[in-house]
């Protein structure tokens, strides 16, 4: 069963889970079988339960669960409830997940890799310049400084905000407008130009819906003033908690390779 019932909007008292689980490439999907079983079978049929979706990543080696409850009481709930241990156990023999709560409605988790921790960046640039890197493969930040792209591992989630459509003069934009995933993180140079040599890293980009920024501003996180919210952006590039990546990319309908979005019956 495959719906969309997710929900982010002002006014909604809801509990939100999202657990980033590291795994190895041979076991992704069946970690993935593991959570759309405890979903199917025991998560969705308890007191609270609202909506799931499963999602892999495209290098293999994540698996994101996104799932909400109708209040903290019914997910603390959920995890006393001797039926879904069994599930929880299986899942944490397959990957590497360590949960955090955040502040406010959202509940979210700081993402294991093997090597390390993994981390989520929102990048900034004109559109047209992030069309270059999504056609090429590449991300390039702060008009291609080797320090900016150094930060980003393999692993890394990076979505790219355009505050315009093309640099410098571009209509306003203000929108997201690609998000993916850093393949190695090694970073090289190339010559665009003999005056102009950026440094990249190559990123793997997903399928995404271009998506205004200022519908998400109140329920970002990273975004402390939400009158001059641009000056998060100021530097050129941000990291952000897992929440607000998941946020982001969920209104950018990420189609990743396996999703599956589950909710009552």
């Amino acid at each position: 069963m495959t719906t969309d019932t997710s929900t982010i909007r002002a006014g909604v008292e809801i509990f939100t889970l999202i657990n980033v689980f590291s795994v190895a490439p041979d076991h992704q999907q069946e970690l993935a079988n593991v959570l759309i079983e405890a979903t199917e079978h025991t998560m969705r049929h308890l007191p609270g339960f609202i909506s799931a979706s499963i999602h892999t990543s495209f290098d293999g080696r994540h698996v994101v669960n996104y799932a909400q409850w109708s209040s903290r009481d019914a997910f603390e709930a959920m995890l006393r409830n001797p039926d879904a241990r069994p599930h929880m156990t299986r899942a944490g023999a397959l990957a590497s997940f360590e949960p955090d709560s955040v502040r406010g409605r959202t509940r979210g988790s700081r993402v294991r890799t093997m090597a390390g921790a993994c981390r989520f960046w929102i990048g900034v640039a004109s559109r047209d310049h992030v069309d270059l890197g999504v056609k090429g493969h590449f991300v390039q930040l702060n008009h291609g400084q080797q320090a900016a792209v150094r930060r980003l591992k393999a692993g890394d989630g990076v979505i790219m905000y355009s505050p315009r459509t093309a640099y410098p003069d571009g209509e306003r934009l203000q929108a997201f407008t690609a998000i993916g995933t850093v393949v190695t993180g090694d970073v090289y140079q190339v010559e665009v130009t003999p005056a102009f040599k950026p440094h990249r890293v190559d990123c793997h980009f997903a399928p995404s819906k271009e998506t205004p920024i200022k519908p998400l501003v109140e329920h970002l996180s990273f975004i402390k003033n939400k009158s001059h919210w641009g000056a998060a952006f100021r530097f050129g590039h941000v990291e952000v908690p897992a929440s607000d990546f998941a946020l982001i990319a969920e209104r950018m309908e990420l189609r990743v390779a396996e999703t599956s979005s589950l909710s009552p019956k």
